[in-house]
This record gives structure tokens, sequence and C-alpha cells, in this order.
């Protein structure tokens, strides 16, 4: 059986990014913008990241599966411009859509 590595993310607040640190220094992230309106917090996610060598190992999921998690716990509404959580991660995993803001 192939033993599945478990990766750790961290919120890199100051980034504004959910980050989970690799090997040899890379890293695969997912970046996204903070912003308030209304009195309601809202992240945009804008961009997800894995280095060609750690791809197909299912990070790009992991970290924004992460990200959403913190999203929920704290109230927060995402808005997915990053292609790959609108059409790939949103698609797979629908218990997220009640947290995604509106297209305005």
């Amino acid at each position: 059986t192939k033993m599945s590595q478990s990766f750790v993310v961290r919120h890199a607040k100051e980034r504004q990014a959910f980050v989970i640190d690799l090997a040899a220094g890379e890293e695969a992230l997912l970046e996204y913008v903070e912003t308030k309106k209304g009195g309601k917090t809202f992240w945009d996610f804008q961009h997800t990241y894995v280095p060609s060598s750690q791809r197909g190992k299912g990070l790009a999921e992991i970290v924004t599966k992460e990200a959403f998690e913190d999203a929920q716990k704290n109230g927060i509404s995402v808005i997915p411009s990053c292609s790959y959580v609108s059409s790939t991660f949103l698609a797979r995993n629908p218990q997220y859509l009640p947290i995604v803001a509106p297209k305005l």
C-alpha cells in the first residue's frame, strides 16, 4: 500500500497565502486578497501554485481545501477568481459552494 504523505498547510496571513512547505525550499500555495465590504469579509482566491516536481500529488486540492475550511470557520465569503478553484476544485467539493460569494 502506498503511504499517503501528510502535508501541513500554514496560513501565512502576512502574505495572504495558504502555504505547504516542501523540500528544497519549494512551496505549494494559494494566494488570496482580503477585502471588506458592508461589514463582511471576502477572500478572493486568485492563484494556486504547485512546483512542477510536486504536481500530481493533489497539493493544490489540499491547500485549497484548507483555505476554504478556514474561511468557513471564520464566516468569510470566497470569490473564486482562480480558474482551478472555480472549475476544478468546486466541482469536486460542492460542499463549499454555500460560502462562495454571489457573482457581483
